[in-house]
């Protein structure tokens, strides 16, 4: 399978098992979108989270769009064997998704995407916002960078 969308509110029901499950069971997997709908509130608590995403890099080296919603909690960056990270994604795309810690959780994000360009929020809050601006600032300069590390 190479694409996997499903918008519903039994998305809100996904957590961090059932990706590194589809990781596994997908390993061509190239677009996944998992959006719930209608939007729920603000205050819902998703289960999918950031680290829940490392399964995806792990197993699926062709994924290249990525939408989904999740709690942006950073994580160690050991989590991420050496050299494991997804070279095709440019930008990423979320919706209801909560940050507190917007520079800890972009050190994850340049750590896992090493290309990333630009993360998109629907409803993005001014934690995003700063995300966001240093993605942009730093996309041209974190590559270079981590290829000279390789």
């Amino acid at each position: 399978m190479s694409a996997f969308r499903v918008v519903s509110q039994c998305v809100l029901e996904l957590d961090n098992a059932f990706i590194a499950d589809a990781a596994k069971a997908w390993p061509r997997l190239e677009n996944l979108t998992l959006l719930p709908s209608p939007l729920p509130e603000a205050s819902t608590r998703l289960k999918m989270t950031l680290s829940g995403l490392i399964p995806l890099i792990r197993h699926c080296p062709d994924l290249n769009f990525l939408q989904v919603s999740i709690v942006a909690d950073p994580f160690e960056p050991s989590l991420l064997l050496p050299k494991m990270f997804n070279m095709n994604i440019t930008s990423l795309h979320f919706t209801h998704a909560h940050i507190d810690k917007p520079l800890a959780v972009f050190r994850c994000l340049v750590c896992m995407f090493p290309k990333l360009q630009e993360v998109t929020v629907l409803g993005s809050s001014g934690d995003w916002e700063t995300l966001s601006s240093l993605i942009r600032e730093s996309s041209n300069d974190i590559w270079p960078i981590l290829r000279s590390e390789l």
